[in-house]
């Protein structure tokens, strides 16, 4: 069994895409969408969802498609954060590493800042980043914001993402 991989030229027979707002719109009526109307909605995880021949394809990889000819090799990354913002200026293809560059400040962060925390055994705070996989500590720190300076010094020297956290 074959698996079917959509083309640049299928997909722009069936669907127009604005790379200034990040819409595609039908060209055709199918049995599910009319004509003229936007394609896709947001899936479980806030993503837009385009269903074409009954398979789902998620928009910001259909944008490269769109653009570029090819679907991406690994993952698409939103720059911004906003997963339904599949303006082509906020997608960039990369790694599941580099994509993790690009994370948001988790819920449950006190601190306000990636890599940062307060160690109260100790009554310092910690600073730390990931390289490689591997764990980096950056330091103990009297004050905060030595321990956010330290972090930014390795985001910057390890090529993190400007909006990493935040």
């Amino acid at each position: 069994m074959t698996k079917e991989v959509i083309t640049q030229d299928y997909l722009k027979s069936i669907l127009s895409y604005d790379p200034e707002t990040g819409i595609f719109i039908w060209l055709k009526s199918t049995g599910t969408s009319k004509k003229g109307s936007i394609a896709g909605g947001k899936d479980e995880k806030g993503y837009i969802r385009i269903y074409i021949n009954k398979k789902g394809y998620r928009a910001h990889r259909l944008a490269f498609l769109y653009m570029n000819g090819s679907l991406p090799f690994d993952q698409v990354d939103h720059k911004n954060h906003i997963k339904n913002d599949n303006r082509f200026k906020n997608l960039r293809e990369c790694s599941n590493k580099e994509n993790h560059k690009n994370r948001t400040l988790n819920a449950n962060n006190k601190s306000g800042i990636v890599g940062v925390h307060w160690k109260p055994s100790i009554k310092k705070w910690v600073a730390q980043i990931s390289n490689n996989d591997k764990r980096e500590h950056l330091g103990f720190y009297k004050e905060r914001n030595h321990a956010i300076m330290a972090r930014w010094l390795a985001e910057d020297k390890y090529k993190y993402h400007e909006n990493h956290g935040r």
